[in-house]
């Protein structure tokens, strides 16, 4: 596509000469195949800093180009690279996500990488899914079974079982052991490279497409082929059981702690809009409760029962197993919360490795907060995969999904509905003769805070116990006054949060955030504010820095003035406290 539509803007062949700013023109102009192409390469070129002029044949030439500072070119290479991604470009989509890893022309966030690297998956990028494989949770969740298998050789004896597993994905995952091999670790094509939201869709045999890899794969064949090792060698057996994560309440107070915070607000988003009513009636309950009943399971095997999961509630209890109505209930007001459009999920972590979090509204009115790992879409995905595989109507009920917080909301975020989500990794399967049709969503909208739609961002209080919630680009909370960073909707909030800030409060007012990227932060409600100051510089002067996004750890350094270019840019000359050059 790129060679064709850049014949057909008139060059004479493969040895004419191109510069990156004429593909640059090229890939704004529409959303064709060729615009796309266009912009992956400038991209592409812009992320290595290849500017000279160049050739289709592959030839670089050293000479002409734009020498634009490197901060620039780190900002054009994530703006072109969204855009061809945004187009369909796979591996534009697997550049994209390595931007949101690596910080580079955004601020680094890595749930966003992985989803845009679990795109790149289902477009069929090649190695997409071995760099997923060396962030996603999923894989390393499973190899932490290796070591559990490790250290219990040490003391079984032949004969003996043990369990393995934890209160985490992986541990559901490989529940389902057979359906994977069965399914040879990996799945029918799922419905598409983009979530929907439908539901109620007609069934889809998508034959010539390519199957759906697993998300840690090779560490799960790995692990199994070991279990099966050693049941054969030393007569050992090992079985995997579930344990669901705690209610709000616990999940919550795990996730306290000293570990160092991001100076600015936790950011906040709304998921799509859930196109059916999953909210649970005591009809439904019960025929749950009778159908995870039902399961013809052998007592070796009921850890897989969703009878027998375990959870905070019962999990130091005599009588183990059973169903937790303790559990129930929390899934039952997620799910109203979510009918009803009050919930919200972070955008990333407040606290590092502490999980993402959500915040929803209960039929009382009150704002509850709870945590869950910060799993991509994809992981999510694939464990809904192998139970929709294992044709059991009680493993995709949203009742049973929902009182796992770790599974639910990396669905919600992506899909807006437990059985959108369903239809999506299986659209071959008849789901409105196993489950029956979707209830149409009719219920009125409740946002989180007035003015509040799916795809809106918002910023939490800047203290930890506080769940009030500002539209990002607000200016209902206010600012410390010593570092202009974090916000806070009250004076008591901040005092509160005192102990804690103090110990970040130590940036000049002239850092500002890094820039999120987020698509619809201003909402297309709000004009386009003008320029704060009109710039008039001459070369020689000093200056200060102010408003760069990528790095904003240079803001509010001193600079000097340089030359001017014909595009407007001006070299800046940064320079440490002591005069020295920066």
């Amino acid at each position: 596509p790129l060679t064709a539509y850049v014949l057909s803007k008139g060059m004479q062949g493969l040895s004419s000469n191109l510069s990156v700013r004429d593909l640059a023109k090229w890939a704004d102009e529409g959303n064709g195949p060729g615009n796309q192409a266009c912009a992956f390469i400038v991209g592409s070129r812009y992320r290595h800093r290849l500017l000279g002029d160049f050739r289709l044949d592959g030839s670089v030439s050293n000479s002409g180009g734009d020498n634009i500072p490197v901060l620039e070119s780190q900002e054009l290479a994530f703006k072109y690279f969204e855009r061809a991604a945004k187009l369909g470009h796979g591996l534009a989509m697997q550049s994209l996500g390595t931007c949101f890893d690596d910080g580079v022309g955004v601020k680094s966030n890595r749930r966003r990488c992985n989803q845009w690297l679990w795109k790149s998956v289902l477009h069929g990028s090649a190695g997409a899914i071995e760099l997923l494989d060396c962030r996603a949770l999923l894989p390393l969740e499973i190899r932490a079974n290796e070591g559990m298998l490790q250290q219990a050789m040490q003391i079984l004896q032949p004969g003996q079982t043990m369990q393995l597993g934890g209160p985490n994905l992986a541990a559901l995952l490989l529940v389902f052991h057979d359906v994977l091999r069965r399914e040879n670790f990996s799945f029918p094509p799922f419905a598409g490279n983009w979530a929907t939201g439908t539901v109620n869709n007609r069934v889809q045999h998508l034959r010539g497409r390519h199957r759906t890899p697993l998300i840690g794969e090779k560490d799960a064949k790995e692990l199994l082929d070991k279990i099966q090792f050693l049941k054969r060698q030393f007569g050992v057996n090992f079985t995997f059981g579930y344990l669901r994560r705690g209610a709000a309440k616990q999940a919550t107070a795990q996730t306290r702690g000293a570990d160092p915070r991001s100076k600015d607000n936790q950011i906040f988003f709304a998921p799509p809009f859930a196109s059916c009513d999953e909210r649970v009636t005591d009809d439904i309950i019960n025929k749950w409760h009778d159908q995870s009943m039902r399961l013809a399971y052998s007592q070796s095997d009921s850890g897989r029962c969703a009878y027998f999961v375990l959870c905070v509630h019962n999990e130091g209890s005599q009588k183990k197993g059973g169903f937790c109505a303790a559990c129930e209930a929390d899934a039952i007001e997620r799910l109203d919360a979510i009918a009803r459009g009050a919930v919200v999920l972070s955008l990333e972590e407040d606290l590092p490795h502490r999980g993402q979090a959500a915040i929803f509204r209960d039929k009382n009115g009150a704002l509850k907060i709870e945590t869950w790992k910060t799993y991509a879409g994809g992981e999510a995905e694939c464990v809904l995969a192998a139970l929709a595989a294992s044709s059991m109507p009680s493993y995709v009920s949203p009742i049973f999904i929902a009182q796992d917080p770790n599974f639910l909301w990396p669905l919600i975020a992506d899909h807006g509905s437990v059985r959108a989500a369903v239809e999506f990794v299986a659209p071959h399967v008849d789901w409105k003769d196993k489950i029956g049709d979707a209830k149409e969503n009719e219920q009125k909208q409740d946002p989180i805070i007035p003015g509040c739609r799916p795809g809106k961002y918002l910023r939490k209080c800047g203290s930890g116990f506080c769940n009030n919630l500002e539209h990002y680009r607000s200016e209902t909370f206010q600012y410390c006054s010593s570092c202009n960073r974090r916000k806070y909707c009250s004076t008591k909030c901040q005092r509160d949060d005192w102990p804690i800030h103090k110990l970040e409060c130590n940036v000049t007012s002239s850092e500002t955030e890094a820039d999120p990227r987020l698509d619809d932060a201003r909402g297309g409600d709000e004009e386009a504010r003008p320029l704060k100051y009109e710039l008039k510089l001459e070369q020689g002067e000093d200056c200060v820095v102010h408003g760069l996004k990528a790095k904003p750890q240079y803001n509010g350094k001193v600079g000097l003035v340089g030359e001017s270019t014909e595009g407007g840019r001006i070299a800046v000359t940064l320079r440490y406290n002591d005069g020295n050059v920066l």
